[in-house]
């Protein structure tokens, strides 16, 4: 709903109580789902961990196959954030097996193509490969919206493979799909891949210019790129999407030597991780203030950054150990 996630919030919780009320397994399940999503953008992984596993009893108990493999897709993510690669292919092997149980394209898609991702990072380029030329030819025959997001995970196959200028053109592609379809989530992520291509091959002011312009969803000419930029705001204000997008503006600003820059974006993304419990992103941001203060010899303040750089490391153990 364009960006409304407190009133999201306020009805899903309504639904879940109606469900529970009405003893409706099936209609809970969905919602604990939708629950998590919001929990997990909001940069609450405990919350979203938790309402993930009430999905996934909900969906064994009622048989609801195709939601069992959507609630897998995201259990194999955290646990490939946590540092657990083995454990999250073994996890994403259990929801593509159920998703082609389910007879549901739709869903099986998103896992062929979340199964690329891992598969990427596990170094497996062949395989990596055949998933997401099988997810985009699903996408393609069926018009499912997923696929600007396939696009942009088949760029960055193609960075792997060292197909630099092929993979900034099926990135462009991805962008440009996701501007057409309204897909925030996706013209975001494109957006911070391009940028950061035109960082790495030496492009910076051109790559800082793309990410501070798509940070507020406008075009070279100053327009709007969606119909309602209001909900684009909304969508890109949510936590887990500000720390992606400062994160990725800090190191184009290092690349392109404006230290001072880099500085004050790796303070504004500590300040927002702070604020909404994103233990790894508060780390990360830390460590960077602190070897930024460094480099300006100020000693104290980077001092003071490592020691919260630890501290927040120890909270980010703790949450991934649970």
């Amino acid at each position: 709903n364009l960006g409304n996630y407190e009133e999201s919030l306020a009805s899903l919780r309504k639904a879940s109580e109606v469900a529970t009320k009405q003893k409706a397994t099936a209609d809970k399940a969905i919602i604990e789902d939708l629950l998590a999503v919001y929990y997990f953008t909001h940069g609450n992984v405990d919350d979203a961990r938790s309402h993930w596993l009430e999905a996934l009893s909900g969906g064994i108990a009622v048989g609801n196959l195709a939601l069992q493999a959507d609630v897998l897709v995201a259990l194999s993510a955290l646990q490939q954030v946590g540092g657990h690669l083995d454990q999250a292919m073994k996890t994403i092997d259990q929801a593509l097996d159920l998703s082609r149980r389910s007879k549901n394209l739709y869903i099986e898609s998103r896992v062929l193509g979340e199964l690329d991702r891992l598969q990427l990072l596990a170094g497996k380029l062949v395989e990596a490969q055949a998933s997401i030329d099988e997810a985009l030819q699903i996408d393609r025959l069926n018009r499912y919206d997923w696929e600007p997001g396939h696009l942009l995970y088949l760029a960055n196959l193609n960075v792997a493979q060292s197909k630099t200028d092929k993979a900034l053109e099926i990135g462009t592609s991805a962008r440009d799909l996701a501007i057409k379809n309204d897909n925030y989530l996706v013209f975001i992520q494109s957006s911070l891949f391009l940028g950061n291509g035109y960082v790495r091959t030496g492009r910076p002011d051109q790559g800082i210019r793309m990410i501070e312009l798509s940070r507020k969803g406008i075009s070279e000419q100053n327009k709007p790129l969606f119909d309602s930029l209001e909900g684009y705001n909304r969508t890109a204000s949510l936590p887990y999407l500000q720390v992606s997008i400062l994160e990725g503006l800090a190191s184009a600003y290092a690349a392109a030597r404006r230290p001072d820059d880099a500085l004050k974006t790796w303070e504004d993304m500590y300040e927002i991780s702070t604020r909404s419990g994103f233990s790894l992103a508060r780390a990360e941001s830390a460590t960077m203030v602190a070897d930024l203060w460094k480099l300006k010899n100020d000693f104290t303040k980077a001092i003071e950054f490592y020691a919260r750089a630890a501290e927040a490391s120890a909270a980010a153990g703790n949450e991934q150990s649970r």
